[in-house]
């Protein structure tokens, strides 16, 4: 394939991919979290909800990392979780920075009622693709982002939130050993 084929159709690639990321942010998740949590509630919240009911013990630092924040803002976002009453927060014995939260009812409830309307969405979406499909696409999209983290110039700071979708691995340590911050932090605890 000639330079400028290929070129261009990387760019179309790169631009259907960015057309997906805002498809499935925009019109799937902010979309079904305004139905399930009311306009107050953020994507933010809502992955710090699903991080708390994936893993119950967190320092502030590994916190800050996945959600790309700094400890002061992790610290706020929980305070405000709290307060709202879908996050409890103990903090731990003897290290301050280590706390122990855990979700609520109405955390539990909240995350629940968008997990299921979120699944009903996706199923009328992925309607008539294969499993093969599905799973050749989604391999070409972990090989991509490897790459891509690890031609980064500072592929140490960033962090893809696979905990998220795959809570007991991270797809780009596997694929390029590459430990993102929140692995890190979360390997000192």
């Amino acid at each position: 394939m000639p330079d400028a084929l290929r070129r261009e159709a990387v760019n179309d690639f790169l631009g259907s991919a960015q057309v997906f990321i805002a498809a499935l942010n925009e019109a799937l998740d902010a979309n079904v979290l305004r139905e399930t949590a009311g306009k107050g509630f953020t994507i933010s919240q809502l992955r710090l909800l699903r991080l708390v009911s994936l893993r119950k013990d967190h320092s502030l630092g590994s916190l800050a990392a996945f959600l790309g924040v700094s400890a002061a803002a992790a610290s706020k976002a929980v305070e405000r979780l709290a307060r709202r009453m879908y996050l409890r927060r103990s903090e731990g014995e003897p290290d301050r920075r280590f706390v122990h939260l855990s979700l609520t009812e109405l955390g539990r409830r909240t995350l629940a009622a968008f997990d299921a309307a979120r699944g009903k969405r996706i199923e009328e979406i992925f309607v008539g693709l294969s499993a093969d499909e599905l799973h050749r696409a989604g391999e070409l999209m972990q090989r991509l982002s490897a790459r891509i983290v690890e031609l980064g110039l500072n592929a140490e700071a960033i962090c893809l939130k696979c905990g998220m979708y795959f809570p007991d691995r991270c797809l780009i340590q596997e694929r390029i050993g590459h430990s993102c911050n929140y692995l890190v932090y979360k390997s000192r605890k």
